[in-house]
């Protein structure tokens, strides 16, 4: 089984310790950054020679689908050009492990993908490791998120042109306006990644709606978004198996 490892830098789902490090003047910054790249060292050494690959930074866009960088722990210690010494820090770790940056919103044309394959390209013209990125893929509203195979491939096209791989990372698709019509759009993604040499592996966001909820403005909601419902398989899941019986 090809294991991928997911995360090392992030924002949001980084221990409070990490958050709260220090950052207010170069002493500190300085003191900072030794305990952040300790930490990239121990944990991708721990798991060195055990994953294929690995999201050394995880949605660094700010979270309004924008293209300016999340100014987080690791924005605030080492600058804009963090991801470099992330990328520099994980190859020293384990050279072997494929690296990738992992973003919402790039999966179609657009300045959020723009933007994530010129961040590829300028970690590695400064010493970075990156050899993918990451398109998660998730259709909360097949209205606005849909993902038609005409994009994806110029996608991948875009992506093949930037001399990198793609890995659809976290696909989910609701099944608001219907079973049959979340099951075709799982199939379209899945279809166009197999036809394309570049993308490398195919994720859904999870397995089973029995462990798929969200909040909203009304509380906890349980989503249907997944391939399998309380144990069984839903359309979604036939579908894709069509798609790999092809």
């Amino acid at each position: 089984m090809a294991v991928h490892g997911h995360t090392i830098a992030f924002t949001e789902a980084m221990p409070r310790w990490m958050r709260e490090l220090p950052t207010g003047s170069p002493e500190e910054r300085e003191a900072s950054a030794a305990v952040l790249l300790d930490y990239v060292t121990t944990v991708v050494t721990h798991f060195r020679g055990r994953l294929d690959s690995l999201d050394v930074v995880n949605e660094p866009f700010d979270v309004d689908q924008g293209t300016a960088l999340q100014e987080n722990v690791w924005y605030r210690v080492f600058g804009p050009t963090y991801p470099v010494v992330v990328s520099q820090a994980v190859h020293d770790a384990d050279p072997d492990v494929r690296q990738f940056i992992n973003e919402n919103g790039a999966d179609v044309p657009g300045p959020r993908q723009d933007a994530l394959l010129r961040l590829a390209a300028a970690t590695n013209a400064r010493g970075g490791h990156i050899d993918g990125v990451g398109l998660q893929a998730h259709v909360y509203d097949l209205g606005t998120d849909a993902i038609s195979a005409e994009d994806l491939a110029t996608t991948f096209a875009a992506v093949e042109a930037a001399g990198l791989v793609a890995r659809i990372s976290e696909n989910d698709v609701t099944d608001a306006e219907g079973e049959e019509a979340q099951a075709e759009q799982y199939a379209t993604v899945l279809a166009t990644c197999l036809r394309s040499p570049v993308c490398v592996s195919w994720t859904t966001w999870g397995v089973d709606d029995r462990y798929d909820w969200y909040v909203d403005d009304e509380g906890l909601q349980q989503g249907h978004d997944l391939l399998f419902d309380d144990g069984e398989p839903t359309p979604a899941y036939d579908a894709v198996a069509g798609v790999l019986a092809d």
